[in-house]
């Protein structure tokens, strides 16, 4: 069995450069049979792609499709466990339809070494068409620099005490140029938008990738994987993609309807779309409800386009470098129904022979894009966590103290506002 997950696992985490002989029809005959055709072995698919298709029942003790795309996630993300990267996110917000749009640039830089965590930050609430371009960085040096001119922001965790710091220029005037805030453990981490890098680290705390802005491809990976169904070829804006659902909940949730509908269950549903061939790799994730009249599956139909209600598409695959196999572009979406159903009554209601029509007319609410711009191997923790310099404003948020780091004594900072 290890030399078998080895030979897939070398597959799936191969960035590019991957093929096979076996055309994607053949895929679709052992997903159809269950992987139980009986094809001669010149023609057979690949071990990979048939546990794949089949949900592990080639009758070999290979690793389930769960399995695959569990270790997919888990590999990515070490990957980027000990590395500098430089992003830059677009996060574009909007309250109606027809409300106006509010705008976020932001430029980070994270160093990451296992726990330890520093990060970057400048932003600007000015949208630009050239976006991707307006961030500088540094393109030399390994460590972070201890100064934070030009830097809105800079979080540092220090995971030996468990300590978060936040560092910040302030307005002049002030008898000190940098306030340093001090918090507990449970400060998140900036905020900064990025999937994989917040997975298993201290500072990313009861697991709610709150630090990471929680990212959808975060989300799917955080509920119980044993609810991820058989994956079926299926397509996704003209491209074909294997599709594995996986229920959020577990089960149907009964909805509140009068007795007079019938019967009225839900069930959320989060979908990884990705390639059928070597070496699978995700691309889309998209988020949806079904919902099922007197204990059948209703038939959901669209007056217009499909329309889902989060989707996080990732690409860039081919711009990782050597060693990465790292979406480095990708866009996250959450949409909202101009004319949703007031309650489940008119849910029930408006469903006809077994088929629910839905106006699909719908407006972004929420649409964040990131595009990395350098990504690269971190040797060592070395300068992540700052020191404070002579001058500082130390305020400490859980003792609700202010002092200026140097003075003789420590004295509290009589009527700081920290800047």
């Amino acid at each position: 069995m290890r030399s078998q997950l080895l030979a897939i696992l070398s597959v799936m985490v191969v960035a590019s450069g991957c093929t096979r002989s076996t055309p994607p029809s053949t895929d679709a005959a052992v997903l159809a049979s269950d992987g139980s055709t009986a094809q001669p072995e010149s023609t057979r698919p690949s071990t990979d792609a048939a546990v794949l298709a089949s949900g592990g029942s080639t009758g070999q003790p290979d690793p389930t499709p769960r399995d695959l795309l569990s270790i997919q996630y888990r590999e990515v993300a070490s990957q980027v466990r000990n590395s500098r990267i430089q992003f830059v996110t677009r996060e574009v917000s909007r309250g109606s339809p027809n409300g106006g749009e509010q705008v976020l640039l932001k430029c980070c830089e994270l160093f990451l070494f296992g726990d330890e965590a520093q990060i970057r930050m400048s932003w600007s609430n000015q949208d630009q068409p050239d976006w991707r371009d307006r961030c500088t960085f540094d393109q030399t040096g390994n460590t972070p620099a201890s100064a934070i001119e030009g830097t809105e922001r800079v979080f540092c965790f220090r995971s030996k005490d468990l300590a978060t710091a936040e560092f910040m220029n302030v307005p002049p005037g002030r008898p000190y140029s940098v306030l340093m805030a001090k918090y507990g453990s449970e400060h998140d981490l900036g905020r900064f938008f990025l999937p994989y890098v917040a997975e298993n680290r201290r500072w990313n705390h009861r697991g709610e990738f709150k630090a990471a802005g929680h990212s959808l491809v975060d989300d799917f990976f955080r509920h119980e994987m044993n609810h991820l169904g058989k994956p079926t070829l299926a397509s996704l804006d003209g491209q074909e993609r294997w599709r594995a659902d996986l229920s959020i909940s577990g089960q149907r949730v009964p909805l509140p309807v009068r007795p007079e509908y019938g019967k009225l269950d839900g069930e959320d549903i989060l979908s990884a779309w990705f390639e059928t061939q070597p070496p699978y790799r995700l691309r889309t994730i998209t988020q949806e409800r079904r919902f099922f009249h007197k204990n059948a599956e209703v038939l959901v139909k669209y007056s217009g386009e499909q329309r889902w209600d989060r989707r996080v598409d990732l690409s860039g695959y081919d711009r990782s470098p050597s060693g990465f196999t790292f979406p480095m572009e990708g866009r996250e979406t959450l949409s909202i129904d101009v004319h949703p159903f007031e309650t489940f009554d008119n849910v029930a209601a408006a469903i006809k022979d077994g088929v629910l029509t839905i106006n699909s007319e719908h407006f972004i609410a929420s649409d964040r894009t990131w595009s990395v711009k350098q990504l690269k191997r971190l040797e060592s923790a070395e300068g992540i966590w700052m020191e404070p310099g002579p001058g500082t404003l130390i305020h400490d948020v859980d003792a609700g103290t202010e002092v200026i780091h140097g003075t003789s004594h420590g004295e509290p900072v009589a009527g700081s506002d920290g800047g």
